[in-house]
């Protein structure tokens, strides 16, 4: 089934071709009836000279559809994409990154910040057939890469995110959730998506509720990974803080530093009501189990759709233009 041409202008030379072979034939039909009455009887001089048509008619005919079905041919008739050869197979993966100032806290044997990158790291080696995307958020949410099948850009961005890009460093958990479901839509279909939080999941649950239902309704599983501990560390201050308050810890409004502690009740309850999975930072057999039901996600052809080929159609009307020659020549020498 022809799909679209890849030659379309050659269509346009189809409807003045027969035009043209139209004229001619009318025009010699007209000039050989003239010379059939100057030298006699018309019927007769049909039958038994050739003046008269012999089957003319019908090789103008088939030569006038031969040159049309060569122009046809000439178009590139096109079907269906061919399947590409060693198609990638896989999903939409959006990461959510934490860029809060808890993810600054070092109860983690480093920043929670530089673990949460080496994760990220880990879990895209797993997935390399995957169209990654990059989302920071701390009090709001920002598309930093949108999906890409290139790893190493992906890398890079991960690589380049700073606590200091944004202007409100809380945590909204709703935001990333809000985005991503955004993001999702634009890119349209469905299934073969997920979006994976990395988070300390504190101080988000009251606000999640609010943009959970747009993933679900979208059906887009999340899954996150805790980094933090329960017990804790605190929190350093930031540039203005050291500099104004001459303090070393981030503190509260009554002067008291603040400890952050892990949130995992949020981040577990976000993974269960979207039916994805939760693992802590340092529980291999949890973060093995997510990646597991990540990668049982079904996956789909990933950036195919314009590089792959469509199936060549040009032979056939060619095929008939060859044909429709070779009666016309058939014709003429049974005439």
């Amino acid at each position: 089934m022809i799909e679209t041409f890849g030659a379309p202008w050659a269509l346009a030379l189809v409807p003045p071709w027969l035009a043209v072979a139209w004229w001619l034939r009318t025009r010699e039909q007209a000039g050989r009836a003239a010379a059939l009455v100057r030298l006699g009887d018309a019927a007769t001089l049909a039958r038994t000279s050739r003046l008269g048509d012999g089957g003319a008619g019908r090789r103008a005919l088939l030569r006038a559809l031969a040159v049309a079905a060569a122009l046809l041919a000439l178009a590139r008739p096109q079907g269906e994409r061919l399947p590409a050869e060693g198609e990638r197979l896989g999903r939409d993966v959006l990461v959510a990154l934490d860029l809060s100032r808890s993810m600054q806290v070092r109860d983690v044997g480093g920043s929670r910040l530089e673990r949460a990158r080496a994760l990220i790291a880990d879990v895209a080696g797993e997935l390399p057939g995957d169209r990654l995307g990059l989302v920071v958020f701390g009090g709001a949410a920002f598309l930093q890469l949108p999906l890409t099948t290139d790893h190493a850009v992906f890398q890079r961005f991960v690589e380049a995110a700073r606590e200091d890009i944004l202007d409100d460093p809380s945590t909204n958990l709703g935001a990333p959730l809000a985005l991503a479901a955004t993001v999702f839509a634009r890119e349209g279909g469905d299934g073969h998506r997920a979006v994976l939080v990395v988070s300390d999941g504190e101080d988000g649950a009251e606000r999640i509720d609010d943009e959970l239902p747009k993933l679900l309704g979208a059906q887009v599983p999340v899954f996150a990974i805790g980094v933090g501990t329960p017990a804790g560390g605190l929190v350093p201050a930031d540039s203005a803080e050291r500099e104004e308050l001459k303090v070393e810890w981030h503190v509260d409004g009554i002067g008291r530093p603040v400890t952050s502690v892990l949130g995992e009740a949020s981040l577990q309850g976000l993974a269960r009501a979207t039916g994805g999975a939760y693992a802590r930072f340092d529980d291999g057999a949890a973060r093995a189990a997510l990646l597991e039901r990540l990668r049982a996600i079904s996956a789909r052809p990933i950036g195919a759709q314009s590089g792959r080929e469509r199936r060549e159609l040009f032979g056939w009307p060619l095929a008939l233009a060859a044909l429709l020659l070779a009666l016309e020549g058939a014709l003429a020498l049974g005439g």
